[in-house]
């Protein structure tokens, strides 16, 4: 996460093909962050209709 902030900060040309793809490190980043670190996927699983067989930790 903070080598995409890094690679945004020493941006010199702000368009498309510069910004794209740190920006899109940045947000995946921020997205396993989320899921990982704050559990946030287990509070959208619960939300999900499992079947009895299948097995949800």
């Amino acid at each position: 996460m903070i080598a995409a902030l890094i690679a945004l900060a020493i941006i010199d040309q702000w368009n498309f093909k510069h910004v794209a793809f740190p920006l899109y490190i940045l947000i995946a980043d921020a997205l396993a962050v989320l899921f990982i670190y704050f559990k946030f996927g287990k509070y959208i699983m619960k939300n999900f209709k499992t079947s009895d067989t299948e097995v949800v930790r």
